[in-house]
């Protein structure tokens, strides 16, 4: 979900962010020798996902695509500090390649709280056309083609980055969603009755043990880019953090997944989708569709990867539970980013027919209390 283009002195941004782009645009004039024929540059925000901090793609046929955040310098200090971990675990192809880091002090104290920090976007297509998301490549894909980047994302691309040691047990109520004003405040009050139900299962979850480790904490589609042979490019690791549980990367991806399908094509989603999840069970048959056959490829790989740490094991009953207390997580999350970046047609169908899935998930997991 991408804003319009626009230029560096978008009325939008402020005057430290401003300057930061200003300053890149003219580093990167300078080092690849392109003088004014740069002029042509233009901006494009990123509007989906949970990051605090401004997200970018640039366009320009004269240098790469770039992938930029811009924001507040300790937000953005971390995402510098994460993505050194993570291109330390992950293949080479799979991250981006790191341009720059600006600090708005090099312009100043005044521009002191704010930072910069760019990554080239490799890609064989158009250097002028928007980059190409997992979001927007998700419906050009067949079904086949969708697994097996899943399958590359989990397997080969963030099984190193979790890289799990402990199997402690698992707190929902650590996972509470406490900002609820963001959900009192929506056109859609039925959102903040979601949330108080989350919130009143998460309370009263049973505890498991569960693997945890380095997870990536922000894995939706605009997040995952579509390089040359659509190898997916991970970005945006600025909420990354140790000693997760690795369900929610797997969870907020399903989620996500489901949005972007909804998105693409909903009636025909909506029809199989509901069959998925009506089904029960954690590893179920219904992979009828895209979006079902993609959903259960993910969830294959959550268990194989759960069941590889040492002396642990869960049952399949279990883990169904815990997954859908995080799906339910998600779901609200999701919900309110559709609410505020969708047009009414999309956004009232997506919100009713996801609030469907909700209840039918928490059905499912408050059966047994």
């Amino acid at each position: 979900m991408y804003s319009e283009l626009f230029r560096p002195d978008d009325a939008s941004l402020n005057v430290s962010e401003k300057e930061l782009l200003r300053l890149f645009v003219e580093r990167v004039r300078r080092k690849y020798t392109v003088s004014s024929e740069l002029e042509d540059i233009r901006f494009q925000r990123i509007k989906l996902g949970f990051s605090p901090v401004t997200k970018l793609f640039s366009r320009s046929k004269y240098v790469f695509p770039y992938f930029i955040k811009l924001g507040d310098a300790n937000e953005i200090e971390r995402e510098s500090r994460n993505y050194g971990i993570a291109s330390q675990r992950i293949p080479p192809l799979n991250v981006p390649p790191l341009e720059t880091y600006l600090q708005g002090t090099r312009l100043g104290k005044e521009h002191s709280s704010t930072s910069l920090i760019a990554f080239r976007y490799i890609t064989g297509s158009d250097r002028t056309l928007p980059p190409l998301s997992l979001f927007y490549g998700y419906e050009e894909m067949s079904k086949y083609e969708l697994v097996e980047v899943i399958d590359e994302i989990f397997q080969n691309v963030l099984r190193e980055l979790h890289s799990f040691h402990t199997k402690k047990e698992i707190l929902i109520t650590k996972h509470l969603i406490h900002k609820i004003a963001n959900f009192q405040n929506s056109e859609y009050p039925i959102l903040l009755n979601l949330v108080k139900k989350y919130n009143h299962v998460a309370r009263n979850a049973r505890r498991l043990k569960f693997p945890h480790g380095k997870i990536h904490g922000d894995l939706h589609l605009e997040n995952i880019l579509l390089g040359r042979k659509a190898s997916p490019v991970i970005i945006d690791f600025g909420m990354m953090y140790d000693r997760g549980c690795l369900i929610r990367d797997f969870a907020e991806f399903e989620v996500a997944m489901l949005v972007a399908a909804l998105f693409n094509d909903f009636e025909r989603t909506s029809i199989f989708a509901k069959m998925f999840y009506s089904s029960g069970g954690f590893l179920n048959n219904h992979g009828v569709d895209r979006f079902s056959r993609a959903a259960q490829t993910v969830r294959a790989n959550l268990h194989v990867l759960s069941r590889s740490a040492p002396g642990y094991l869960l049952d399949i009953t279990k883990l169904s539970y815990l997954y859908d207390i995080h799906l339910m997580r998600y779901i609200c999350s999701y919900l309110l980013i559709v609410v505020e970046t969708l047009g009414e047609e999309k956004k009232h169908a997506i919100v009713g027919y996801m609030t469907q899935i909700f209840e039918t998930l928490h059905a499912r997991v408050t059966k047994g209390d």
